[in-house]
């Protein structure tokens, strides 16, 4: 008979320590310690809910020896809680381990979108360059303008500005040629980001007034013998 001893196998979140507040779009920096924990592992962020937790953001393959990481933060789509935490988990070994950090604060950072120009009562012909201004934060580095009927029952999408449209922080411009579309007062610009659901802003109605398209035949004048 022989003895076998086994290793002590531990891992254990040194940071973040807990109490921390930081806002969406940040870099967390994780760190970690331990004993013969593997080299391979799973990072999550966590929000410790009333009934069951949540898991917000997943890294597969985390190089474990290295003994830390860089974690970035959503830029959009977290709750603000002080729940937060910081789950690491061993992959790939006979034995499991898991450790939790403690608990920290993320905080939403604005976005908005705010179209400031057509401004209302603005009137364009077919063909125009139609400037369009929109204050943005935190939006995303692109968006979407499209033009849109204010209709009895519902509002109808009916031209196309642009699908990509550049966008920074602070004031954007952006010049649209006025696309051929029937006469109505009732137009407006929808911007919306590309980034984050649901963030969406719209001008001031405006006109649109297209021009005359005709065709005809002017020879032969009719008669001919040919």
């Amino acid at each position: 008979s022989f003895t076998i001893k086994p290793l002590p196998h531990t891992i254990l979140v040194t940071k973040p320590v807990g109490g921390e507040s930081i806002k969406e779009g940040d870099v967390l920096s994780v760190k970690w310690d331990g004993e013969n924990f593997g080299s391979l592992g799973t990072l999550l962020l966590m929000d410790d809910d009333w009934f069951t937790d949540s898991v917000y953001l997943t890294v597969d393959d985390v190089d474990l020896t290295l003994k830390s990481a860089s974690l970035n933060i959503p830029s959009h789509g977290l709750p603000h809680s002080k729940h937060y935490y910081i789950m690491i988990k061993n992959k790939g070994e006979s034995y499991e381990l898991e450790s939790r950090s403690n608990k920290f604060e993320i905080s939403p950072i604005p976005h908005s979108i705010e179209v400031l120009e057509p401004l209302e009562g603005a009137s364009y012909i077919e063909g125009d360059n139609m400037v369009i201004k929109w204050n943005s934060e935190n939006a995303g580095p692109q968006i979407k303008l499209n033009i849109y009927m204010d209709g009895w029952i519902y509002n109808t999408k009916y031209g196309s500005c642009s699908d990509s449209a550049p966008n920074v922080e602070g004031q954007n411009t952006f010049t649209c040629v006025v696309p051929h579309l029937q006469e109505s007062n009732h137009y407006y610009i929808q911007a919306e980001s590309i980034l984050i659901n649901d963030l969406i802003s719209y001008s001031k109605s405006f006109t649109i007034k297209p021009l005359p398209h005709t065709l005809k035949i002017n020879k032969p004048v009719g008669g001919e013998s040919i």
